[in-house]
C-alpha cells in the first residue's frame, strides 16, 4: 500500500490515481507519459503511411493522366494523318478530358491534358475544314458537269456541230475519264478553236491543259449518228487510229510524251 500525496489516503501500489481525491500517482504519471509517447509514435507512423499512400496515389494518377494525354495526342494526330478522319480527333478530345479529370482527382498538373485537349480540338477543326473543302469541291464539280450536260443537250442534235458543243463534250469527257490526270480544279482546259467538220465526222484541235508545268495537248474526235458524240480524246489528230493506251504509272524515269 502507498499513501496519496494529496489526501494521505491509503491506495494500492498499482493505482494510477487516488480513488478518493483523483490525484495522479507517480505510477500514473509514468504510464500516462508512456501512453502519450506510444500514441505519438503511432500517429507519426500513421502519417508516414498516409503520406506514402498519397504519394503513390499521386504517382498513379500522374501516370494514368499522362498516359491518357499521350493516347489523346496519338488519336488526334492519327486521325489528322489518316485523310483528316474526324473520328481520331473526337476520341482524342474525349481521352484528353478524361486525362484532365484524372489529373485533377490525383492533384497533379493538368498541363499535359490541356495540351492534348488543344491538339485534339485543333485536329478536329482541321478535319472538319478539310472534309468541308472536299465537299465544296465535289459539289462545284458536280454543278459544272450539270452545266455541261445542259449545254450538250442543246447542241448534240444539230446537223452541224458547233464549237461550244464540241468544247462542252471535250471538257465533260476529260472530267469523267481523267484523261492524262486531268484535274478540273487545278489544271483547267483551254478549248481549241480549230473545229473541222467533214460529214458525220469532226475534229477539234488546239485544246490543251497544263499538268506539272507541262502543256498537254488535247484533240477531240467526234462522230454523228442520231446525234453528235465524242468518239475519243487523243494527243494528235489521227482520229482514224484506236484510242491511245494510257501510260502505266511507275517509279522509273518519265518517258517523253507525244507532243
Amino acid at each position: 500500500m502507498q499513501r496519496c500525496g494529496n489526501c494521505n489516503a491509503p491506495i494500492p501500489d498499482d493505482a494510477e490515481s487516488c480513488q478518493f481525491c483523483s490525484t495522479e500517482t507517480e505510477r500514473g504519471r509514468r504510464l500516462r507519459l508512456e501512453r502519450a509517447q506510444r500514441l505519438e509514435v503511432e500517429q507519426r507512423e500513421a502519417q508516414r503511411k498516409a503520406d506514402q499512400a498519397a504519394a503513390a496515389s499521386r504517382s498513379r494518377a500522374l501516370t494514368e493522366a499522362s498516359g491518357a494525354a499521350n493516347r489523346s495526342l496519338m488519336w488526334s494526330l492519327l486521325g489528322l494523318l489518316a485523310c483528316c478522319l474526324p473520328l481520331g480527333p473526337i476520341i482524342g478530345i474525349v481521352t484528353a478530358r478524361r486525362a484532365k479529370e484524372l489529373a485533377v482527382q490525383g492533384g497533379t498538373s493538368t498541363g499535359h491534358a490541356h495540351v492534348a485537349l488543344g491538339v485534339g480540338i485543333a485536329c478536329a477543326l482541321l478535319s472538319v475544314a478539310g472534309w468541308s473543302t472536299i465537299a465544296l469541291i465535289a459539289r462545284a464539280e458536280a454543278n459544272r458537269k450539270t452545266e455541261l450536260e445542259v449545254l450538250i443537250a442543246k447542241g448534240v442534235g444539230d446537223a452541224a456541230l458547233t464549237s461550244a458543243t464540241a468544247c462542252a463534250l471535250t471538257e465533260l469527257e476529260l472530267m469523267n475519264s481523267k484523261y492524262r490526270d486531268y484535274d478540273w480544279l487545278n489544271t483547267g482546259l483551254t478549248c481549241g478553236t480549230q473545229l473541222t467538220v467533214t460529214g458525220s465526222e469532226a475534229v477539234l484541235e488546239g485544246s490543251h491543259f497544263t499538268k506539272d508545268q507541262q502543256r498537254v495537248p488535247v484533240v477531240a474526235c467526234f462522230h454523228r449518228g442520231d446525234r453528235w458524240g465524242l468518239a475519243q480524246v487523243r494527243p494528235d489528230a489521227r482520229c482514224d487510229q484506236p484510242p491511245p493506251v494510257p501510260e502505266p504509272e511507275d517509279s522509273g524515269p518519265k518517258r517523253n510524251r507525244a507532243p
